[in-house]
């Protein structure tokens, strides 16, 4: 029984490298290629979300510029009505000193 066992284990192990060559190593190669394709998916996306991050901090900018612009604007505003407020009180106290001065 012992020639038949070295035998039996030789035909064991080809049937396992064969079930190897046949089985596991194409498989593998599928789950190698899967992994290379979820890496360039996973590169693409992290380059993704840099240029969103870069984008988002873009926008945030302007839109900080456009509230600034719209404070200045509502600045000028005020002052060109303080302007005029106080453009129509010296008027109305020179017509009154006019007046004074005519009587």
């Amino acid at each position: 029984m012992q020639t038949k066992l070295p035998g039996a284990i030789e035909l064991y192990l080809e049937e396992c490298m064969a079930h190897r060559e046949m089985v596991v190593c194409p498989k593998l190669s599928q789950v190698q290629d899967k992994m290379h394709a979820l890496k360039t998916l996973i590169g693409l996306y992290v380059q993704e979300q840099q240029e969103l991050t870069e984008a988002t901090a873009s926008l945030t900018m302007l839109l900080e510029e456009i509230h600034q612009e719209q404070r200045d604007l509502h600045n000028t505003c005020h002052l060109h009505k303080l302007r005029d407020e106080t453009t129509e009180s010296v008027q109305a106290k020179l017509r009154a000193l006019e007046a004074q001065l005519e009587t």
